[in-house]
């Protein structure tokens, strides 16, 4: 039993290149309320959060973050899904833990880590694997009080979905990443995450911290791709309806999957699928 514990996906983040259109895009089309970073802070005019049913969505302008006054990130000229974190109990266990099983950690500054880095101007632990060990650049920090995270409201539970709710979405049923490399996947997400493997019959799916990652064996070179997000519906003619009516075209619709064109629904292939 190791001592360190993934509570809970902090938020999978979403580059974009003009907030505002991120911002009308999950209005629109899922019928949610952003609220910017910069409501906490002025300086922090680089990142948007919205709140979907259990996931905290986060958009980020790449153009805008900076740490220590240098950028951080390439711009993007079209949405591009980037990784997720995830809020840790026993974060630094966990920093050994990845350290041992040969992932590089880095900080803010993407300067590998020999100790546990804070984040810039913070005694706060944060740090994050890096795309060439782990596949992708995952985000560790130790659960806190942030304001813009709807879950950490005390007494939250996961609502009904609303009759107001333009897509009836139930819950987050994953999170696809596309992988050349899946024993990596598995070793990084089981070996030193402490997740589960709930399914490999045709795709690795590991259960940890409260959320499903599904990783769909692909040739997409030696660094993963984060590719889409796979919403549960309650009704999927009522995805379809509200796409339709949206502009949202739709790339993929069989065996009970809807899956969004990602050229006209802000770079991302959402999949839906129907409430077991």
């Amino acid at each position: 039993m190791t001592d360190y514990r993934l509570v809970r996906m902090y938020h999978p983040s979403l580059r974009v290149p003009d907030l505002r259109a991120a911002e009308r895009f999950l209005s629109e089309v899922f019928g949610r309320r952003s609220t910017p970073l910069s409501t906490l802070s002025p300086s922090l005019d680089y990142s948007l959060f919205t709140p979907i049913a259990d996931v905290l969505f986060d958009c980020i302008d790449p153009r805008r973050y900076r740490v220590d006054g240098e950028l951080q990130y390439s711009a993007v000229d079209r949405p591009v899904l980037d990784g997720f974190g995830w809020y840790v109990d026993g974060i630094a266990p966990l920093f050994e833990s990845l350290r041992e099983h040969g992932f590089s950690v880095v900080d803010q500054r993407g300067a590998i880590a020999e100790a546990m880095p804070k984040a810039f101007g913070s005694s706060m632990p944060l740090f994050f694997t890096t795309p060439e060990s782990a596949g992708l650049r995952y985000e560790f920090v130790p659960e806190m009080p942030f304001p813009l995270d709807h879950r950490l409201a005390e007494g939250w539970t996961l609502p009904e979905p609303s009759a107001e709710d333009p897509l009836g979405i139930v819950r987050c049923a994953g999170h696809v990443v596309r992988t050349s490399d899946p024993r990596r996947a598995e070793r990084l997400f089981v070996d030193a995450l402490g997740g589960t493997v709930v399914d490999r019959d045709r795709d690795l799916s590991v259960e940890v911290g409260g959320s499903t990652v599904v990783f769909e064996t692909a040739d997409v070179g030696p660094a993963d791709m984060y590719h889409s997000l796979v919403w549960e519906v309650v009704d999927l003619d009522r995805v379809r309806r509200h796409l339709a009516t949206c502009g949202v075209g739709v790339a993929h619709d069989a065996g009970g999957v809807v899956t969004a064109d990602p050229a006209t629904a802000l770079g991302v292939p959402w999949r839906f699928v129907e409430q077991a």
